[in-house]
């Protein structure tokens, strides 16, 4: 797993070896791993966005001992700026929803991030939380921040079941759904009010002094040592002069300010436009407003939702007029694959190549800011991008295209995961079982917080995803 630079790896792994009779050596392990590592939370994203994908353009493809995500027609293409930073996931099935016959696009929604299955009454719901709520309510307990998440939707007025939401929490016993924030302005003026663009907070500031003190003191130490000692031993102190030097360059890294985001809004408070036509300039102020929100650490748990399962609103910026739900993801996919023919060979393509897109962008919004530890936003954020469908055309809720991104030190990138999905993988009546239930990657993705789940959602599919952490 790729957690340490190069420099402080050789530090460590040289400190260590030394550490047996070296109480220098054991304090410049504790001392330099302490100063890096500061007290940066770990934070959570879930994305959600709808219709599925056609395979032999999502997958990436073999290169030698690696894999490409650059080649024609590629979904996944806009993510190559952050091939290291990213781990595409492929072949989990909602064998949760299959179980309890309640897949498809209403059911999708409700299992993919809860792990448990659609349930009907006077507002759809679903069996379990999703877990945005469970890692929320794990970190309020230990490093707790003025809002519990921060839930945003592209395309509605909020969610309130009947198939539209991704989301949902447990309240009075009940699990309903998160009624997620679709104005911008009003999400804004909510979460924004009173925070000062100038710059890193005194907390950060005094935690970045305190390390510096800290390598202060251990590179005079060693520098003493190293007048003391020649030949292979001075060898040893400069290779620890190096990495304490490295540590403190990386310190030296301005600080990404807690700078409120431009947002101007569709409207006013009470009323947001959400024409089709308005989605670009929406979708670009939800990433900014929920990127700022991890970054300000006014939330360390996020959820943006674009659309949903059976959206259909036509995307006049992109060229396509019709309806994107019945006609376009059903009528371009067969077999789990676009077919052949215009416009819709296109369209697909360019549809879910746009989701990409807005996921690259985010990513990048992420990856801006630097922290404390000298790592990035991104690299301190376990993002989840999926969709609930795999095949659109069948329904098919089985080999869900997932992408997760920045890892918090938890999850390796840079990894391409297959899994074991169902012989009829594409087909919408599988019986629940076989496969590689998605439960468990929900449950890595809580136990990367320290929770020490043994599962997720649908207790028959306890367990971790293999492979995974």
């Amino acid at each position: 797993m790729h957690l340490l630079g190069k420099s402080r790896r050789r530090f460590l792994q040289t400190a260590a070896a030394a550490a047996a009779c070296s109480p220098l050596a054991r304090l410049l392990v504790d001392s330099v791993a302490h100063a890096e590592d500061g007290n940066v939370p770990c934070r959570l994203l879930l994305v959600y966005t709808p219709h599925g994908t056609s395979y032999p353009h999502w997958r990436p493809q073999p290169a030698g001992e690696r894999w490409n995500i650059e080649f024609p027609d590629s979904i996944l293409a806009p993510l190559a700026p952050f091939k290291n930073k990213i781990c595409v996931v492929e072949g989990l099935e909602m064998l949760s929803a299959y179980a309890m016959g309640a897949s498809g696009h209403e059911g999708g929604m409700a299992s993919l991030f809860t792990g448990g299955h659609r349930v009907t009454s006077a507002i759809d719901s679903a069996t379990y939380p999703s877990i945005d709520q469970l890692v929320a309510d794990h970190l309020q307990a230990t490093n707790p921040a003025p809002n519990r998440t921060v839930n945003l939707l592209l395309g509605l007025d909020g969610t309130f079941g009947y198939g539209t939401s991704a989301f949902y929490e447990e309240v009075g016993g009940n699990v309903q759904p998160v009624v997620c924030e679709s104005n911008t302005l009003a999400t804004f003026n909510r979460l924004f009010d009173g925070i000062s663009p100038d710059g890193p907070s005194p907390d950060q500031l005094a935690l970045v002094a305190r390390k510096q003190s800290i390598l202060d003191v251990s590179r005079a130490e060693v520098e003493a040592l190293r007048a003391a000692v020649g030949g292979i031993e001075r060898d040893k102190m400069d290779a620890h002069l190096a990495a304490i030097d490295d540590l403190k360059s990386r310190l030296d890294i301005p600080l990404g300010a807690c700078a409120p985001p431009m947002v101007t809004g569709s409207g006013d408070e009470l009323s947001h436009d959400h024409s089709p036509d308005n989605f670009p300039k929406t979708i670009d102020e939800l990433t900014d407003i929920i990127a700022q929100s991890l970054s300000c650490r006014l939330t360390h748990v996020g959820g943006l939702q674009l659309l949903y399962s059976t959206s259909g609103e036509p995307l006049p910026f992109l060229g396509i007029n019709y309806d994107t739900h019945n006609e376009l993801a059903h009528g371009a996919v067969s077999g789990g694959s676009v077919v052949p023919g215009e416009p819709y060979h296109t369209d697909f393509l360019r549809m879910q190549t746009y989701w990409t897109e807005v996921v690259a962008s985010l990513l990048g919004k992420l990856d801006a800011v630097v922290e404390e530890n000298g790592r990035t936003l991104l690299d301190n954020t376990i993002v989840c991008w999926a969709s609930d469908m795999g095949d659109p055309a069948l329904h098919s809720n089985v080999d869900l295209p997932i992408v997760l991104a920045g890892g918090a030190g938890q999850i390796e990138m840079g990894r391409y995961l297959q899994y074991y999905f169902s012989d009829g993988s594409h087909n919408p009546h599988l019986d629940g079982t076989g496969g590689t239930p998605h439960n468990h990657l929900l449950t890595s993705l809580c136990n990367a917080f320290g929770m020490g789940l043994s599962g997720v959602g649908n207790p028959d599919y306890a367990g971790t995803l293999d492979g995974l952490v």
